[in-house]
């Protein structure tokens, strides 16, 4: 996986040089993120490649999904539009959930949160930003007896869009 990515890359740095424009540095700035997402899932570090979070605005929810380069998947979704502390000790599909998280190690396996902390740091309504923290405890979905931690979770500067839907996609 390490020499595709390495082979991709220069491939990228490859075509951009050669490009017919050149481009400017504030051309270019827009295209370089700071954004992150990490946590320690098992005792095992993960982070994130891509990042995509929504604000649904009819329903007061952010939902902060992070995909590692292996294809795992983190998807916490905090029931809040405001920095603070929420936390939830009930279900994601409970209706007192104020946060919930899955954890999707491959396409056929899901985890699913039993109880868990969001800190919302930072929320930047002018660039649509967004920052914090997150720790869980997970189970699996088919076999109640395999749970874990998710904890040192930090999204940082991830860039979110708005919707007004009424309906959260996982």
């Amino acid at each position: 996986m390490k020499k595709t990515v390495l082979f991709l890359s220069i491939i990228a740095l490859i075509v951009f040089s050669i490009s017919c424009k050149k481009e400017t540095v504030d051309e270019v700035a827009p295209l370089i993120t700071t954004a992150s997402m990490t946590a320690t899932v098992n005792d095992t570090a993960w982070t994130s490649v891509t990042r995509v979070s929504k604000n649904y605005t009819n329903l007061n929810t952010f939902v902060i999904t992070g995909t590692s380069s292996d294809g795992k998947v983190i998807a916490v979704t905090v029931k809040g539009e405001q920095v603070g502390t929420y936390t939830s000790s009930t279900s994601i599909d409970s209706l007192n959930a104020q946060v919930g998280a899955v954890w999707k190690p491959n396409s056929s396996l899901n985890y699913v949160s039993k109880n868990g902390t969001v800190k919302i740091t930072d929320i930047n309504t002018s660039d649509l930003r967004i920052s914090g923290t997150f720790s869980f405890e997970v189970v699996n979905s088919s076999d109640l007896n395999d749970s874990f931690g998710i904890t040192s979770g930090k999204f940082d500067n991830v860039k979110y869009s708005v919707s007004d839907s009424s309906k959260v996609a996982y």
